[in-house]
Order: structure tokens, then sequence, then C-alpha cells
């Protein structure tokens, strides 16, 4: 019994010994390295590419068999509602080279995959995780030694829903005098519930003369949901005659599929005579009514409408009219001095009665000292 067993343990050391790598010297590298379309809406087809390289240490741990799939078990409820994977049971992971013969994917090699899925025209936008996972068989045997799965990758994509909605809006009193330049402000908000791109504005108007410019605040091209941009429309209306005109402004932008859209909105202006008046008609204005303030009693603003009355009749070179400015002005401040003067206090009674008698006692006392003398002499 002994001599075998020392022949049996003789047979399995001259045997060859299996060789067998280690899981920890086996080792992937998936990476995503592509999303079409870049710009994701309900209702379209995306394709997610994967770069997978082998970068195990041991030259003979192979991958046999590589299957990549979106793992549908690991989707939210609503993410799984809202896609449909093209290919359920995965696209297979081969090597393309030419450097062997066979599928399996060398230590160093590294390929492609590329899995699709739709997403229902109905479903939500929002941010859609998803998880994407490999398996297959690694090792040095003759279609792999183990079975082998990695750890999920998850693929974050934001999925837009809806279509952008601009509204416009605009200033309603728009109103210059001939040579001035008139501006007439408006504001655009996105009222959908996508972004809207490549956002332009112009101009039109029934005068076939006009001479204008639009220009968007901060060079604004791009709104998302519920933003906002102002802007100006700019017309010389030295190009216009007097009177009123109707204009459109027209705001042309495009969506995430780049389909484009155009919002208008109607405004009115107005071309009005320029203004005239030299400085001896805004002189009489202001004396005329600083003279009914102080008609008036309201010395104050009498006094401020009189002093800008003074400055026009300066600038024309009208003494006399100054002076009549500077003589109700002085009058209007003697006004205010007077009312801002208290009147005098009245004397007390007792006080008078006290004077009275001591002026009739001294009366008496001087009367008495004349008769004295008068005995005496």
């Amino acid at each position: 019994m002994r001599k075998m067993l020392v022949a049996v343990i003789a047979l399995l050391v001259l045997l060859p010994a299996p060789v067998l790598g280690s899981a920890d010297e086996f080792e992937l590298n998936i990476t995503n390295t592509g999303v079409f379309p870049s710009l994701i809406s309900v209702g379209d087809t995306v394709s997610l590419q994967f770069t997978i390289n082998n970068v195990s240490t041991n030259a003979g741990e192979k991958l046999w068999g590589g299957l990549l799939f979106i793992d549908t078990d690991l989707l939210s409820a609503t993410v799984a509602d809202s896609i449909t994977p093209l290919e359920p049971e995965g696209v297979p992971v081969r090597y393309t080279g030419s450097a062997h013969q066979g599928s399996e994917l060398w230590p160093g090699e590294s390929t492609t995959a590329v899995l699709t899925f739709s997403i229902r025209s109905d479903a939500p936008g929002g941010t859609y995780l998803i998880p994407v996972v490999l398996t297959g068989k690694r090792g040095t045997c003759n279609l792999g030694c183990d079975p082998w799965r990695e750890e999920p990758i998850y693929v974050s994509l934001n999925v837009i829903h809806g279509i952008p909605a601009l509204s416009i809006t605009a200033s309603s009193s728009n109103e210059a005098m001939l040579g001035n330049t008139l501006i007439i402000n408006f504001s655009v908000r996105n009222l959908g519930s996508s972004f809207a791109s490549s956002i332009a504005a112009s101009f039109t108007s029934n005068a076939p003369s006009l001479v204008s410019q639009v220009n968007i605040s901060d060079n604004v091209t791009r709104l998302e949901p519920g933003d906002s941009l102002s802007g100006t429309v700019a017309i010389i209306t030295s190009s216009l005659e007097l009177g009123e005109y109707n204009g459109l402004i027209t705001v042309t932008f495009k969506d995430a599929k780049n389909k484009s859209y155009t919002q208008q909105r109607s405004v009115t202006f107005s071309v009005v005579p320029s203004d005239e008046r030299t400085m001896e008609d805004h002189g009489n204005e202001a004396y005329d009514q600083g003279v009914s303030l102080h008609d008036a009693g309201d010395y104050e603003a009498a006094i401020d409408y009189l002093s800008r009355a003074k400055g026009y009749y300066s600038l024309a070179g009208m003494p006399e009219e100054v002076e009549m400015c500077n003589e109700l002005i002085s009058l209007s401040f003697d006004a205010i001095e007077e009312l801002l003067t208290p009147p005098p206090c009245p004397e007390p009674e007792s006080q008078n009665n006290l004077l009275l008698i001591g002026l009739l006692v001294g009366f008496a006392a001087t009367l008495a000292g004349v008769f004295i003398g008068l005995s005496r002499t």
C-alpha cells in the first residue's frame, strides 16, 4: 500500500502542472467614446460607441466571446418605460485586426462596439442613465477558462422633450422728434420646454426709406427654457417724414433638431416736429408760471420758475426781462421773510397798572416839593 502511494505521488510530480491565470491579472478598460446624435430628443434612435481595451498584465489572459449589452434590470422604471434596446441580447466584442486569427481579444489589443436604442416619442425629457455591461470568458484556455462579467458603466444622457416657444414684447410709446434717433425697446422670453438657438432679430416697416439697426444685449443667441433677452431697434428719423408708422420685429431661431422658426411682433412709432422754441419762448413760459405761483402765495415755487426765466432771458440777451425777474424774486423773498417774522408780544396788563401808579406817585411827590419850596420862600 505504501509503495502504491509513493508511486501515485511520483506520477503527480512528473505530470505537467496546469497553467491558470489569476483574476487579478485580467483587466479590461471600457470607455464610452461617442454618443449619436449629440443632441438627443424624444423619438430619436441613439447610438452609443464603446472602446474595449484588454490591459491584462498576463500575456495569456485573453477575452473570449465578449458580449456588450444594456442591462435592463439596472434601468430606472422611468427610463425602462421610455427606451427600447435594438440589440436586446447585446453586441459581440470581436477583435478585427490582423495580428492573429480568431476574434478573441489579446492583452494590448482594443476594439469597438456600438449599442443602439430608441426613445419613445411621448417619453419624458431629463437625464437618462444607461447601464452597460460586458460579459465573456477569460484565461489562457481555448475559448476561455472562466466566465467573466465587468462591473456596469453608466452613460448619462440629456434627453430633450418639447420645442422652444419664444414670446416678444415691445414698448408701446415710441415717439421722437424729426432728426433725433428713435429707440424701440423689446424683450424675448422662451416659454417652451426646450432651448432655442441661433437667435437673430430684424426690423421692417411700411416706410420704404427707413434706416434702422437692431441690437441684442450681450449678443445672446441661445435661450434655455424660462430665460429671456433684451434688445433695441434704433431708427434714424431723418430718413423719414413726419407721421405715424407701423413696424414689425422679427425673431428667428432654431430648435434642437436644427428646425427653423419665426416669431413676430408689430409696433407703431411716430415722428413729430422738432422743438423750435427759442430761449425767449422758454423764458416767457417760466416767467408766466412764476407770476401765477407768486399770486397764489406759493413763493418758493415762484422763485424757482422765476430763476429759470431769468436764465433763459440772460441767454437770449434780454436785460429788461432779467430785471423784471429780479424784482419779482425780491418781492417773493420779502413775502417769505414776512411770513417767517413773528408779531410783537403784548405787555401784560398788571405791568401797565404798576407803571401808571408809579407815574402818579412821582407826579404827587414832585408837586409836594414845589409847594414846600414856595412856603419857605
